[in-house]
Order: C-alpha cells, then sequence, then structure tokens
C-alpha cells in the first residue's frame, strides 16, 4: 500500500522548471510620462437664450429635478416610499414627452430625427 501512496504523492509534485532566460528582468522601476498641465480651462459660452416659453426646456428641468430628489431621497424612504418618488419621475418624464410632441408639429422636417425601436 505504501508504494502507490508514494507514487500518487511524487506524480502530483513535479519538481519546478529551470528558470527561463527569455524573458526581461526589471531591475529599475518604470519610468512616469510626463506630467501633462492643462492650459487655462475656460467653460465654452452658451447662448443667452430667453426660456420663458419653452415648456421643453422647463419639463427637462422639472425631470432633472425629479431624478435628483429620487436619488437623494431613496436611502432615506422606507421601501413602501419608493413608489411615490418613482411615480413622481415618472409623471414628469410623461409632461415632458407630451411638451415635446406639441412642439413637433412646427419643427421643419427636415430637423426631425425619428429613432426607431427593433421589435
Amino acid at each position: 500500500m505504501f508504494p502507490l501512496m508514494t507514487f500518487a504523492i511524487t506524480s502530483v509534485f513535479q519538481p519546478l522548471p529551470e528558470k527561463d532566460n527569455a524573458y526581461t528582468e526589471f531591475t529599475v522601476p518604470p519610468q512616469k510620462p510626463p506630467r501633462l498641465t492643462p492650459q487655462n480651462l475656460q467653460p465654452t459660452p452658451t447662448a443667452n437664450i430667453d426660456r420663458t416659453d419653452d415648456n421643453v426646456y422647463q419639463s427637462v428641468m422639472e425631470l432633472v429635478k425629479s431624478v435628483l430628489q429620487l436619488k437623494n431621497d431613496i436611502y432615506q424612504l422606507p421601501p413602501e416610499g419608493y413608489v411615490n418618488v418613482v411615480k413622481n419621475v415618472g409623471l414628469t418624464l410623461r409632461k415632458l414627452i407630451g411638451s415635446v410632441d406639441e412642439l413637433l408639429p412646427s419643427l421643419p422636417q427636415s430637423s426631425r430625427t425619428e429613432v426607431m425601436y427593433p421589435i
């Protein structure tokens, strides 16, 4: 019984192969690339547009606010409260889609892009 056991142990533990000299040994750490310093970054100017009667813009802002409200409240709410904040996001999204649908007929056909979803 011992010779069989000895054979099993010696067949599992193979001697380590000799050190392969085909790879490069690193003796010093590689040099870091030079740091690039940003050149006086200035925000690009935005157009000064009057958004007073822009329902799409106002709806987008309301949607952003409702998503931020969801993000801030979700950790403090019990699971039963999730429905109301998610519902609020859905309602503001529905309002945004409605405002886009109202505006779309007044835009020229060339400015429209139809998005097709695969079925």
